[in-house]
């Protein structure tokens, strides 16, 4: 499966279906499937890091305009391509290398897991706007702190 490396808290605002737009300062014509995996750096408190997270369709890949920053949660730059994903699925999380570019993780690696409260990830920032990414500790695995009944755990 196609496969591309997202920094926290975006892969996780990806996975929570709340970045429907990830931007990158190259295009691609691969339109499918598109595996979003974290990278291992930088980690975040109660973000998962290292592993995969989500399946997504990548349904298009354009010249980023104004209109793309709300979806994007990032404003225009110079040069910025808008890649955008629908029927974003959560995965059951296993360990992936981070790569630059479109990498290929062999598909049986990849099951599709049970839907999960993707609003219940986020909440509103003390005195801000915005809504940022969280696990609860309770809840998450000590190694990807994603969930505890993840690969890395058993």
């Amino acid at each position: 499966m196609k496969t591309l490396s997202i920094r926290q808290p975006w892969a996780s605002m990806i996975a929570g279906g709340v970045k429907t737009i990830e931007t990158r300062t190259w295009a691609t014509r691969y339109r499918g499937p598109l595996l979003i995996v974290v990278t291992a750096r930088p980690r975040m408190d109660n973000l998962p890091y290292g592993c995969a997270l989500a399946v997504a369709e990548l349904v298009d890949c354009r010249p980023m305009t104004r209109e793309d920053e709300a979806s994007a949660g990032e404003s225009l730059y110079e040069g910025a391509f808008a890649w955008v994903l629908r029927d974003v699925r959560p995965v059951d999380p296993f360990p992936v290398k981070g790569r630059l570019g479109l990498f290929d993780v062999p598909d049986e690696l990849v099951r599709v897991s049970a839907p999960v409260d993707r609003l219940g990830w986020f909440e509103k920032a003390p005195g801000s706007e915005l809504n940022r990414p969280f696990l609860a500790g309770s809840q998450a695995c000590p190694k990807c702190h994603f969930r505890r009944d993840c690969r890395f755990s058993s």
